[in-house]
């Protein structure tokens, strides 16, 4: 897999901002976390950077694992395992939309990111949800949503709250 870049907001003038978030205090495993000016450019993204359709028009939040996996297959001398190829750096990359920033979709795109920092962590991409034990999933979750919710307040990336 080609190594997902550090920096996508040279890029993509439409990105406001990017941060990098580990789950463990001194991890070496990133979601790179990228704001968007609008919802419709959080979608162009997601299809024209990561080549991944199936954003919906009503779309305001978006997680995606940066894994591959071929399924095993019969080789010459037996079954072959499955094989995974991963970003040596990050492990998900997390889309918000800067006109929707609120703890509702905050949480819900963290707790798809602890999923994949799960699946990352086990090397089992492939697995299903159910297959997790809910503490390898709150965990990563919990800490995700409080650095994001810390970098978009250091920012000032909140909207104002009306009186």
């Amino acid at each position: 897999m080609k190594s997902f870049p550090r920096c996508w907001s040279r890029q993509w003038p439409s990105i406001e901002a990017e941060w990098d978030l580990s789950p463990t205090p001194r991890g070496r495993l990133f979601a790179k976390l990228l704001i968007f000016k609008k919802q419709t450019e959080l979608q162009r993204w997601w299809r024209q950077a990561l080549k991944k359709p199936g954003l919906g028009r009503y779309t305001i939040g978006a997680v995606n694992g940066l894994f591959r996996w071929t399924e095993g297959h019969r080789a010459n001398r037996g079954w072959s395992p499955p094989n995974t190829d991963t970003d040596p750096r990050y492990f998900c990359v997390i889309g918000l939309a800067k006109t929707h920033l609120t703890m509702e979709v905050i949480c819900h795109e963290a707790v798809h990111a602890g999923f994949c920092y799960a699946k990352r962590v086990k090397r089992t991409p492939w697995m299903d949800a159910k297959a997790f034990d809910e503490e390898e999933v709150a965990y990563p979750a919990g800490v995700i949503a409080t650095k994001i919710n810390a970098v978009l307040h250091a920012a000032k990336l909140y909207p104002k709250e009306r009186p």
